[in-house]
């Protein structure tokens, strides 16, 4: 029975197996048994044999820096900005807590080292006396104004902990080399002018690298700064940070020790992103300082198995190509970052270069690096890192069942193990789903592990119901399954559906209107015509409406101050409706189009009574465009020649955004020839993909012909005529709708056609 419901999709590389008329998919390293419906619970258990991991990556995933060797310059650089760009942001308090892992003195707990001075302090006293802490902005925040803003001004990466005092005397300054400059009197080992800022030998590669990161993160994307180095000080306020060569000088006295390198990875852990220049210092001569890279390239470095199991051979492929051959590689490995005593020779397939290391450990990490020789250069990559997981064995509580359809989970003040895929994380705890849609997610409160969304994981611990919102804590056992998963479909819901069936579950609601701009407590309110619901500006976005806007908004449903409320998640959880008229013409005395914004659904955009023209125009019919579908043609009463107003009401996009009362002013233009004029083109084939065919009786009489897109724009394009027939190469014109409209010396002709 069992084997005929798996279906092994080798095109995907899962299994799909049938349970009750329900397609589950797992990944195809899964095994499962099945046991019988325990009766009086109505679950059912897997059991499963998983490969998981029992601790977080705290380096670089394999293959990484994938795509950037071999580069150097302004490409170099955007193929970094690509790697890291879009990270998880928190807010700028939160950084505090970031912070208190990242800069950690490892010799107390609790304290935390300062940038400039060195010493080691209270990693929790914050304030404004002169040795409390505050947040150094190594890029100075007002180089470029942006503040503590998310995710500039709150991105770890560029932010140490500091004395006020010493934060003070620093400043704004530019970086430089200060040989007359005076000394800091607590900073005694730093020194400063009127314009630069010279931190004391120790971190000074450490804040080249941070200016290298924030130049490379920062585009001008999203809304986001464009920050750049420059080879000189005074900078302020331009968006520069100087000086560059100063920079470059300090990047390679000053390579990255034990804490820099620990700082990185624990950042990573919060953000997803790393510091590229502290894994490769010299990434920065690549793009700043004109090194040319080695003419030995690592095309892409990987392992398989992706995520290994204590029992599975280790194979890591390197791809290498040189403009010298032969090519030879070597990978060594072992069980420290610093001692990688363990050398193996690979062997080589058109350029695939292969080495294998034997099934180690569970619980152990592995780290190896590939040096490369084509007989005159030697090349070698940064340092990765494997972690070779543990396995569990044992029975799984789906989500459903925990959450059991009620307001408090029928096994509350029990300990279960889970899992499910991670779909947000808020730094002391994160929401899973093993489904889409009610009752299928979860919060997890758990402040020593920070998954990534997309993270398949298995956790188990104590349910409990934290004023009525159902909550696993007290985390006995973590396990990672894998990555970079796609997490459930936000489900589409009404705003007066954000309930508790949809507790701690990625939902979206479109067309919602903000009511309220400041509900308290970081709340403001929305309501799409069904009801009110709480939109909750959370740590990791922070968003500012607008009052009587319309929002499309995504989030996690959460239960606080007693009330459920959408938590935003990231930059990408809200859209402010753009939904608007684009565009109105007059195709003839008896057609106006109109060109929308966004898609229109079909019910209420060929609705005539959402439609009115003054001068005493009847609308007789409204068709949206199958093909365009931001297009509607509405059949009116005779136009003359004249200026008009449409006015729509009521008409919805897709998305369930209404227009309100929205008017637009079109000209008409009859030119006091006679309607019965028009007459409509004979073409072929419609719709067309090169030439398209006209007949026209009168050809020797046409005075123009002009050919629109849909936004009124005319497109210019070639035409032959032979026979009374016109010929339109049409290859040039992108996919879409087009008009044309032919004058002659007695008619006008017209028609559309769609080029697909």
């Amino acid at each position: 029975m069992l084997q005929k419901a798996i279906k092994w999709d080798k095109n995907q590389k899962i299994f799909k197996i049938k349970l009750n008329q329900k397609i589950h998919i797992y990944k195809k390293y899964y095994i499962f048994t099945f046991n019988k419906h325990t009766p009086n619970m109505k679950k059912i258990y897997l059991l499963l044999l998983i490969i998981v991991y029992t601790n977080l990556l705290s380096a670089q995933n394999v293959g990484y820096y994938n795509g950037t060797d071999g580069l150097s310059g302004i490409q170099l650089k955007a193929a970094l900005h690509e790697k890291i760009k879009n990270h998880t942001s928190f807010s700028y308090d939160r950084a505090k807590e970031i912070l208190l892992h990242s800069d950690a003195d490892p010799n107390i707990p609790g304290n935390v080292i300062l940038i400039y001075t060195g010493r080691s302090a209270d990693g929790s006293d914050y304030g404004t006396g002169a040795n409390q802490l505050n947040r150094e902005h190594v890029w100075a925040k007002s180089h470029g104004d942006f503040g503590t803003t998310q995710p500039t001004g709150t991105d770890c990466h560029n932010l140490r902990p500091i004395d006020m005092s010493v934060n003070t005397t620093r400043s704004n300054k530019d970086f430089d080399n200060c040989p007359t400059g005076t000394q800091d009197a607590e900073a005694t080992e730093c020194y400063y002018t009127s314009d630069a800022w010279e931190p004391r030998d120790a971190v000074k590669g450490d804040v080249a690298r941070i200016i290298f990161y924030m130049a490379t993160r920062y585009e001008g994307e999203n809304g986001e700064v464009d920050l750049e180095p420059a080879d000189y000080v005074n900078t302020y306020p331009n968006p520069l940070h100087g000086k560059l060569s100063t920079l470059l000088a300090w990047n390679i006295a000053d390579p990255p020790d034990s804490f820099e390198i620990r700082r990185n990875n624990e950042i990573f852990k919060w953000q997803k992103n790393r510091n590229p220049f502290i894994d490769n210092p010299e990434f920065a001569n690549l793009i700043w300082n004109g090194a040319s890279p080695s003419p030995i390239v690592f095309d892409s470095i990987y392992i398989y198995p992706q995520y290994p199991k204590p029992t599975d051979t280790i194979k890591i492929y390197a791809k290498i190509h040189s403009t010298n051959y032969p090519i030879s590689a070597n990978i060594n490995w072992g069980t420290s970052y610093y001692s990688l005593q363990n050398t193996l020779t690979t062997n080589e397939n058109n350029n695939i270069f292969v080495g294998k290391i034997n099934p180690q450990t569970a619980n152990s990490n592995i780290y190896f690096k590939i040096t490369a020789n084509d007989g005159i250069n030697s090349h070698t990559s940064i340092i990765y890192k494997i972690f070779i997981p543990d396995v569990y064995n044992g029975g799984i509580i789906k989500i459903y069942d925990i959450q059991g359809q009620t307001t408090q989970s029928p096994y509350n003040g029990q300990y279960v193990t889970t899992s499910g895929i991670v779909t947000a994380n808020f730094g002391d705890g994160y929401f899973l789903q093993d489904g889409q849609g009610e009752w299928n997610g979860i919060y997890v409160y758990d402040k020593e592990r920070n998954p990534t969304i997309g993270d398949s994981i298995v956790i188990r611990g104590l349910v409990t119901e934290f004023y009525d919102l159902t909550e696993i804590k007290n985390i006995s056992n973590y396990y990672f399954c894998s990555g970079n998963n796609a997490i459930p479909k936000a489900v589409t819901i009404p705003t007066n559906s954000v309930t508790e069936p949809y507790e701690s579950v990625l939902v979206k609601v479109n067309g919602a209107i903000c009511t309220n701009t400041n509900a308290g407590y970081d709340t403001w309110k929305v309501n799409d015509g069904s009801g009110e619901c709480n939109i909750k500006n959370s740590e990791l976005y922070s968003f500012t409406p607008e009052l009587d806007s319309s929002y499309t908004i995504r989030g996690i449903v959460n239960f606080d101050y007693g009330e459920y409320k959408i938590y935003l998640t990231s930059y990408f959880d809200i859209n402010k409706a753009t939904f608007d008229i684009n565009n109105v013409s007059a195709l003839n005395s008896t057609t106006v189009n109109i060109l929308f914004t966004n898609e229109v659904e079909p019910i209420s955009s060929q609705d005539i009574n959402n439609y009115s023209i003054n001068g005493g125009i009847s609308i007789l019919s409204a068709s949206r465009n199958q093909y365009q579908k931001r297009l509607v043609s509405l059949t009116v009463s005779n136009l003359s020649t004249g200026y008009y107003t449409l006015t729509v009401n009521n008409v919805k996009d897709t998305n369930g955004v209404a227009l309100t009362n929205k008017s637009f002013d079109f000209y008409y233009d009859n030119t006091n020839i006679n309607k019965n004029l028009y007459k409509k083109l004979n073409i072929y084939p419609n719709p067309v993909n090169n030439f398209l065919k006209i007949e026209c009786n009168n050809i020797n009489d046409i005075k123009k012909i002009n050919v629109y897109n849909v936004m009124g724009e005319k497109v210019f394009i070639n035409k032959h005529y032979n026979n009374n027939i016109i010929t339109i190469n049409t290859t040039p014109l992108l996919k879409g709708i087009y008009f044309i409209n032919i004058q002659t010396n007695n008619e006008i002709l017209y028609n559309s056609f769609i080029k697909y």
